[in-house]
């Protein structure tokens, strides 16, 4: 368990045995997405729930949604035109010890420096109680 350093909290970074997957669902197929999307979110039985939901517009305005989730939550929205990153993606699960993750100052850059200055591209997601980072499941060993 690497420890990250610094004056204010220190944090601590759990690899997580689940690994996501990255998809986007393209405005035109959000209604035939409707009850797989419902089921992913509200019903899955994935022992770790990093399911993740977002809306994006692109530069016309366009909307889509991303979703993050695993390999089989996913499949079941490949039928709605999801378009899905083969790319499997890491779970590191990043602890901030007691401190609150919204009052912690500058957690996300002291991960995401060095794993910049190695080239290691890292999606890092934020929730009410929990952090993660998801770095390439190739990239893992030298990111941690």
């Amino acid at each position: 368990m690497p420890e990250v350093g610094s004056n204010t909290a220190r944090v601590s970074l759990y690899v997580l045995p689940e690994r996501v997957h990255i998809g986007v669902l393209p405005h035109g197929a959000l209604a035939s997405a409707f009850l797989p999307l419902t089921r992913l979110l509200f019903f899955s039985e994935a022992p770790l729930a990093l399911t993740v939901v977002s809306l994006v517009r692109d530069e016309h305005g366009t909307a889509s949604l991303s979703v993050i989730g695993s390999a089989d939550d996913l499949a079941p929205l490949d039928e709605s035109g999801m378009r899905r990153d083969d790319t499997a993606w890491a779970v590191v699960q990043v602890s901030e010890g007691s401190v609150n993750s919204f009052e912690a100052v500058g957690v996300v850059e002291r991960i995401a420096r060095p794993l910049a200055a190695a080239g290691v591209p890292v999606l890092y997601i934020s929730t009410y109680s929990t952090d993660y980072g998801t770095p390439p499941l190739p990239a893992l060993l030298p990111a941690v």
